[in-house]
């Protein structure tokens, strides 16, 4: 049995068929891309909260990324660090944390556990990985992600890599002491703090798939439905001309 021409050449099937095939390639995207390679910042950012200690003094360096209308399905975070050599993999790490919230500050954001893995890229590389059987959903909006180990603070610290160019807004940095922030309890911008030469991204990438738009899905829908019809019709009129 052929189709009918009029299926192949409808105009509304045709844009049916670009919606459904746009949607099957944004099913395993890389929705964030700050890959550590290429123009890499000047350094790394200790990122460590400590457990033997006093938590204040713990540190946290936290950076954005936006959500698009629809909605992410998020199946991996992997966040680009170094970690002293002679401690990977050694069981130095009490958990793996990933802060996940709507502004850079530790006590309001999400937690989610996650481990530390050794990159191959460069020497050091230790990466905190965090993958979820379940994809997190995030709805549209802005987010702030601080990963750290949870260490005693006699077993060294993992480091954050930068990155330049800055996407959105710079790295902020949070020492809830106030002894690394000139005072300040809450979250700044990185590069205030005299660290750094000029404003810096970090290094991560995100993984999963971007929900369709509910006017994306209407259309494709719809679209499904009109080749439905003309499917259907079609396969009559072969019966009767057989």
């Amino acid at each position: 049995m052929t189709l009918p021409k009029s299926l192949l050449t409808c105009p509304l099937l045709s844009i049916g068929a670009m919606v459904f095939f746009s949607q099957i390639q944004a099913n395993a995207d890389l929705l964030v891309d700050q890959y550590p390679g290429g123009a890499t910042g000047p350094g790394t950012t200790f990122a460590q909260e400590y457990t033997d200690v006093d938590p204040l003094f713990s540190s946290y360096i936290f950076d954005d990324f936006t959500v698009g209308a629809g909605g992410w399905n998020i199946n991996q975070i992997t966040a680009y660090g170094k970690d002293t050599a002679f401690l990977r993999n050694t069981g130095v790490n009490n958990s793996v944390v990933l802060a996940l919230g709507a502004t850079p500050e530790i006590a309001s954001a999400n937690r989610y556990a996650g481990s530390e893995v050794a990159g191959a890229s460069y020497a050091g590389e230790a990466d905190l990985v965090f993958t979820f059987a379940t994809p997190l959903y995030l709805v549209p909006g802005t987010y702030w992600l601080a990963p750290f180990p949870v260490r005693d603070s006699n077993k060294s610290g993992w480091f954050f890599r930068q990155r330049v160019p800055v996407n959105g807004s710079e790295a902020y940095f949070q020492n809830p002491s106030g002894d690394l922030t000139n005072g300040d309890l809450n979250a700044v911008p990185f590069s205030s703090l005299g660290f750094v030469s000029q404003p810096v991204d970090l290094a991560f990438r995100i993984e999963g798939s971007a929900v369709p738009e509910p006017g994306s899905v209407g259309l494709l829908t719809s679209s499904g439905l009109i080749l439905a019809a003309f499917a259907k019709r079609g396969f009559r009129k072969a019966r009767k001309s057989n």
